[in-house]
């Protein structure tokens, strides 16, 4: 049977999530003597992929014994770190409470989070559930969702530490619920630092309203938004699933407007900065679209052309749990249909004539759609994805027609690394040993390489112009961990999401220009003073190009360089000077003071107290091997480093013991930023 749904609204085969969802924006190139005749074999689009836990598949069980544990939603932080979010079984309590579980890139439980790398939390003593999850630029984590009283849901929103632990500065002990609004299904940060959460509630009648809170960094609800931080929309019996923040602050909501999926319609409402509705969007700042048999949108993203695609699912006919197919619409910044989108500015698709439900969208940087749910009857449920064109056909280089359906269970939220792979995360009943559990899914997306001259290819946040390409093949921009790189030279730091292994099955001649684009936020002068490094033989080369020229605008570094191998962006000026010696192999379970200086572009020792250092982890060089950062006795508690005033640096008691003899990597941040890190090296004997 099915069981442990959160509960969404009256209808049963409705099922919670929220999606948030970030698009870059990727410029073409061109130019472009060496040759190359590459021996790889790659998955094709579509494919699991198999650099990401057991052959593209991740699984995660919160306590010990057959639970159920399922995840509503993730995001990937500025480290490339992945958070998933939904609820977790107490096997104390019986009852559902928020989970949280981070992930490293490869997909293994990052441990330096939580207990193992999982965090439960308890409200109000009966059942919660997270529902959205947001990354703030500290690195602070947002979750919000529901909590049940007794007898009433609440909206619920967490903060977490980087660590894990709940955020004391926020709420009531890093938690915070509110009874107007019945749960928070979306949720996003501003710019500003301002949470935004939406869902629904009681509106002033008897019926659902879509209910917008906005809230301070420190909790306090936002009054110069709407009536006291609060704004309800009306416009039938509604019910919000999805939101969006736009690039101007404009704030778009959507969900559905009806008391049964027949009777449905996709709703969508957008308001300005100050929470009043949008008179430039649909007819007063709403609207709704029909679809012929009744439909339901329950995700939302933003083109970076501006266009909004929410997807759901709708009515085809049917009866029972053979009644849904996906249902996809894309509007016009003003809210009108997009025409040049399927028939009318909808696309409905079916699977196998089962029950199709679309519970996740994002978009990826070529214009197409990835919509992610489920297909199948009650019990014999199984992850479905589908891929669309521009135009709203499928994308028939995507797995088989366009879509791709397996392994069991139920896709619920969906987000494009910044290597262009599709992550996907959901629950699926895994066995009678831990029941229901957070499933993680990552999916290739190899570029086609033709044959030709000045041949671009792209994948996410990367694009590569060969010269010539001989014999086509495919290309594959994988993201991998930069402290893998092992120390760069220098002490720059390096960027967490724009580090690739970049791999080609065409025969080519180069040289190659490589270009890649950098997620925002990046100030003008850290963007001037990034280059790019290219490992050639185990030596790091800059390849950084004069021509074409970086540009701030589009945020893209472009670099040229005859072969395919790591690639790493690094930011000069502000770096660490090391006060050991790391040429010395250390005595396995001694400790090692690892002492720093921070200095800036200029040489300059800028090492405070106000600045904090903190480890990241550690990774062994060759094996490849993640460990938790653990400090000789209680020296540097929350894993930060001392400063110490006489040294004029930083100190942190790195205990070695039950480290495997080799060569280390300490990964470590400066102040609050995650995007950029820091590695020092030693050995261990």
């Amino acid at each position: 049977m099915r069981i442990f749904n959160p509960p969404r609204n009256p209808w049963p085969r409705s099922i919670w999530k929220a999606n948030i969802v970030i698009v870059f924006v990727l410029v073409s190139l061109g130019i472009a003597s060496i040759s190359r005749l590459a021996t790889l074999v790659f998955a094709a689009a579509g494919d699991l992929d198999p650099t990401f836990g057991v052959n593209g598949k991740v699984t995660t069980n919160f306590f010990e014994g057959a639970g159920v544990d399922a995840a509503f939603a993730t995001a990937i932080q500025p480290d490339g770190k992945i958070v998933a979010g939904g609820s977790t079984q107490n096997p104390v309590t019986n009852s559902a409470d928020f989970a949280l579980a981070r992930y490293n890139i490869d997909g293994t439980l990052d441990t330096t989070f939580g207990s193992g790398g999982k965090v439960a939390t308890d409200f109000l003593g009966f059942d919660d559930s997270v529902l959205a999850i947001a990354i703030q630029p500290d690195n602070k984590i947002i979750a919000a969702g529901y909590a049940i009283d007794g007898f009433n849901f609440e909206s619920a929103v967490a903060r977490y530490l980087s660590n894990g632990s709940l955020d004391t500065t926020f709420g009531n002990g890093g938690k915070v619920t509110a009874s107007s609004v019945n749960m928070a299904t979306a949720g996003a940060v501003q710019a500003d630092g301002k949470i935004v959460i939406a869902g629904w509630g009681t509106g002033p009648g008897a019926d659902y309203d879509f209910i917008v809170l906005r809230y301070n960094s420190n909790e306090t609800l936002d009054n110069s938004f709407g009536n006291g931080g609060k704004v309800t929309i009306h416009i039938g019996n509604d019910f919000a699933q999805g939101m969006v923040i736009q690039p101007d602050g404009k704030i778009v909501v959507a969900g559905y407007d009806g008391n049964s999926v027949a009777t449905s319609d996709f709703a969508l409402a957008r308001l300005n900065v100050d929470g009043a509705l949008d008179s430039t969007f649909g007819i007063g700042g709403k609207l709704t679209t029909h679809f012929a048999a009744g439909a339901e949108a329950v995700a939302l993203a933003l083109g970076s052309d501006g266009k909004i695609v929410a997807a759901g699912f709708a009515g085809n006919g049917g009866t029972g749990d053979q009644s849904f197919d996906f249902g996809v619409a894309r509007y016009n910044a003003d809210g009108t249909l997009d025409n040049s989108f399927g028939t009318g500015g909808t696309v409905v698709t079916d699977f196998a004539g089962l029950g199709d439900l679309a519970f996740a969208v994002a978009i990826q940087l070529d214009g197409k759609i990835v919509v992610a749910g489920m297909d199948g009857a009650p019990d014999n449920e199984q992850f479905a994805l589908a891929r669309y064109n521009a135009d709203g056909s499928l994308d028939t280089a995507f797995g088989t027609g366009g879509k791709v359906t397996g392994p069991a269970g139920e896709a619920q939220a969906v987000v494009i690394q910044s290597d262009g792979k599709i992550l996907v995360v959901g629950r699926a009943f895994i066995g009678s040993e831990t029941g229901w559990d957070f499933v993680l899914l990552r999916y290739t997306v190899p570029a086609d390489t033709p044959s030709g001259s000045d041949i671009t290819v792209q994948s996410g946040n990367a694009a590569l112009t060969f010269a010539d390409v001989s014999v086509a093949g495919t290309t594959t921009v994988t993201l991998i961990d930069p402290a893998t790189v092992g120390q760069v030279s220098g002490g720059f730091a390096v960027s967490s999401l724009l580090s690739y292994e970049i791999e080609t099955t065409a025969a080519y001649t180069g040289p190659i220009t490589v270009a890649l684009v950098v997620p925002d936020p990046i100030s003008e002068e850290d963007f001037n003073n990034l280059i790019i490094l290219h490992n050639e033989n185990g030596v790091l080369v800059d390849i950084t190009a004069a021509s074409p020229a970086r540009n701030y605008a589009t945020r893209t570094i472009y670099g040229t360089t005859n072969s395919l191998s790591p690639f790493y962006v690094v930011r000069k000026g502000q770096h660490i000077s090391t006060l050991f010696d790391e040429t010395k192999a250390y005595k396995g379970g001694s400790t090692i003071p690892i002492k720093l200086r921070l200095m800036n572009g200029n040489g300059t020792n800028i090492s405070s107290a106000s600045t904090v250092l903190t480890a990241r982890g550690l990774i062994l060089i060759g094996g490849n091997t993640s460990s938790v950062v653990v400090d000789s006795g209680n020296a540097n508690p929350d894993d930060n480093f001392r400063y110490d005033s006489a040294l004029g640096g930083y100190v942190f008691n790195l205990r070695t013991k039950g480290l495997a003899s080799g060569t280390y990597v300490l990964s470590l941040y400066v102040g609050t930023e995650r995007s950029f890190l820091y590695t020092v090296k030693f050995e261990v004997k």
